[in-house]
């Protein structure tokens, strides 16, 4: 028994299954009983400034927290020592250096942590 909107129907999912295997996205349309290819788009600039600003919270509250736990005299001495081997770790001296607000950081860590540490 032939029935054709079964063969439509199998050959519109057969379409689908094609555009998904070659990574294609469909979006269904109320009313056309059908579905239409979405474009990709790329990244948007408020998307990757917010993943920027992120990694740089994340980058100075890692220096911050690192500093208030080690103190002054141990995380200068080990910048030192990490600038004279040179290489990548004389890159990793100067990214790790300290600032202002990665010592802003600190000293807020400072006041949240027990006096004995």
């Amino acid at each position: 028994m032939y029935d054709p909107n079964l063969q439509d129907f199998y050959e519109r999912v057969g379409r689908i299954k094609a555009g998904h295997a070659s990574g294609a996205r469909f979006v269904t349309e109320a009313g056309r009983g059908g579905a239409r290819p979405v474009p990709r788009r790329g990244i948007s600039g408020v998307r990757f400034l917010s993943i920027l600003l992120f990694v740089a919270l994340a980058v100075f509250g890692m220096k911050g927290v690192i500093h208030a736990y080690v103190g002054e005299a141990t995380y200068s001495k080990r910048l030192d020592e990490m600038a004279a081997k040179g290489g990548v770790d004389a890159f990793g001296a100067v990214l790790m250096t300290v600032d202002p607000m990665s010592l802003w950081v600190s000293h807020q860590v400072r006041d949240l942590l027990p006096r004995g540490l």
